[in-house]
């Protein structure tokens, strides 16, 4: 995948030198950022299986609230598999995740937000 120049710029440059992984960053990238993506996706799950019963007054949604983790699963290896791919066709002077992980970062927003919204604006109507 070609960046162009978008990710050639010296600010956004890597500082890491070494291809030796010091302890530091095997805490922070094996233990604690799984730890924490760990923690908001319960907690992100928790919050929306409550707001679809409360805010949206969804009270039968047992097999949807069931087949959605399964049916998710698929999108998320088949997403891993994807961008595994083309994280590894990448070149930049930035390095090889750092694109990705930057470009993620508004359409993690977008997602959260979409994830709350209701197509109708008036969240009374929807019980």
């Amino acid at each position: 995948m070609k960046f162009g120049r978008l990710f050639d710029n010296p600010s956004l440059k890597t500082r890491i030198t070494s291809s030796n992984v010091k302890i530091q960053e095997m805490a922070l990238g094996y233990f604690l950022a799984p730890l924490l993506a760990m923690l908001a996706n319960s907690i992100f799950g928790a919050y929306l299986s409550r707001y679809y019963s409360d805010v949206l007054g969804w009270t039968r949604f047992g097999a949807f609230s069931a087949l959605l983790p399964i049916i998710s699963v698929i999108f998320v290896v088949a997403g891993n598999l994807m961008i595994g791919g083309w994280i590894d066709n990448t070149n930049t002077s930035a390095g090889k995740a750092r694109p990705y992980l930057l470009l993620s970062i508004p359409l993690l927003v977008l997602s959260i937000i979409l994830m709350f919204m209701t197509p109708d604006s008036d969240p009374t109507s929807c019980r």
